[in-house]
Parts: structure tokens; C-alpha cells; sequence
């Protein structure tokens, strides 16, 4: 069985304001995994999408995003917006892809904001 796998990110089903082009980019990637699921299932290959919510990496700086202190800040006020009230890790993202590796029944899954939604 093969498997393909997406990253996508919770802010395409929250609404925030001046993320549109991100939002619809993430949005995209979504219904992107479910429509490949439908096509590739039959072939026996599983098309995953894992959408974390607000994740503290180095990126963010990078990008030019605002200042350690900054992005702290926005972070700690985007927790209470996650399931768990709390911000993930880089480590449960990685942990949530590698959990959609091993062969199972679903062809299209997302977990959602420490939470999951699955389809399929």
C-alpha cells in the first residue's frame, strides 16, 4: 500500500483576518486530500492531510513574522483557540504523521487541531 501524505494547517476552519491568501492555501490543500483519496483508493493508496494548529518554529521569525517576544505572545493568545486550550508541538505534529503510516481502512484523514476529524 502506498501513502501520500499533506500538511496543512488549522486556519483555513477558524477565521482570522489578513490570512485569506494563507487560509485558502491551506483550505486548497484539504480538498486536494480528499479528492485524491477518492481517486487513488481504489488503487489501494492512502492520500493523509495533517492540519496542526499554531505551531512555535523557527519560520515564523524567518519570515519575518514579528520578534521572539512577539510571536510568543501571539502564540499564547492562540491557545485557548486549540482543543487541548494549549499550543502543540513540532513533536505531536510529527508524531500525528507518523501515526498515518502504518496500512489502515481510512483514505483520507485529518487531524485537526490537536483533535481529530477523519473522512472516509
Amino acid at each position: 500500500m502506498s501513502s501520500e501524505r499533506k500538511l496543512s494547517h488549522s486556519i483555513s476552519a477558524r477565521r482570522f483576518s489578513g490570512a485569506s491568501p494563507y487560509a485558502g492555501a491551506k483550505a486548497a490543500v484539504q480538498g486536494l486530500t480528499k479528492v485524491l483519496a477518492a481517486e487513488l483508493g481504489a488503487k489501494d493508496i492512502r492520500v493523509n492531510c495533517v492540519l496542526p494548529g499554531a505551531i512555535p518554529t523557527e519560520i515564523n521569525q524567518r519570515a519575518g513574522l514579528g520578534t521572539t517576544a512577539e510571536l510568543e505572545a501571539r502564540m499564547h493568545a492562540l491557545a485557548p483557540l486549540h482543543a487541548l486550550g494549549r499550543i502543540g508541538t513540532a513533536e505531536e505534529v510529527a508524531e500525528a504523521i507518523a501515526y498515518l503510516l502504518p496500512p489502515s481502512g481510512l483514505r483520507a484523514r485529518c487531524s485537526m487541531s490537536m483533535g481529530v476529524w477523519a473522512s472516509g
